[in-house]
């Protein structure tokens, strides 16, 4: 193994409390290497821990953020999705209106009737629909 440059290496003098030198010289005893070498080494760790509360963090924000990402997409189908039943709903009304025009311009009295019928039928799904929305503003039932 090559012995690493002086340039590498920096000289640092420590200050600390006498009882905290004899944990850690207890601590590079039992590790079989210099005080220097546990001092360094507990230096890097705390270095590296701290590198890893930050990918910690990282990744909580990833999840936090792929968690409303799914959050708005879902409500964005869901809107969508009313958006497509109301083109529906619309289509039958109006497919609806030009039956009862066509019949009353031909005088049908029964195309009439049936055409009235349907569009009843429509306006009553309708208002029952819009109460329920009333109840339940977001959709939901209780």
């Amino acid at each position: 193994m090559s012995q690493k440059s002086s340039a590498d290496i920096a000289h640092v003098t420590l200050r600390i409390r006498e009882s905290l030198r004899k944990k850690l010289a207890a601590e590079a005893e039992y590790r079989h290497w210099s005080l220097n070498n546990e001092i360094r080494w507990r230096l890097e760790e705390s270095l590296e821990q701290r590198d890893m509360l930050t990918l910690t963090d990282c990744a909580s924000q990833i999840l936090n953020s792929t968690s409303r990402l799914q959050a708005q997409l879902k409500e964005r189908e869901q809107a969508e999705e009313r958006a497509r039943v109301e083109r529906d709903r619309l289509g039958e009304v109006i497919r609806a209106a030009e039956a009862l025009v066509k019949a009353v311009e031909r005088n049908d009295a029964d195309d009439v009737k049936d055409a009235t019928s349907r569009i009843r039928g429509i306006i009553n799904t309708l208002e029952t629909e819009a109460k329920v929305a009333l109840r339940h503003p977001r959709g939901g039932k209780s």
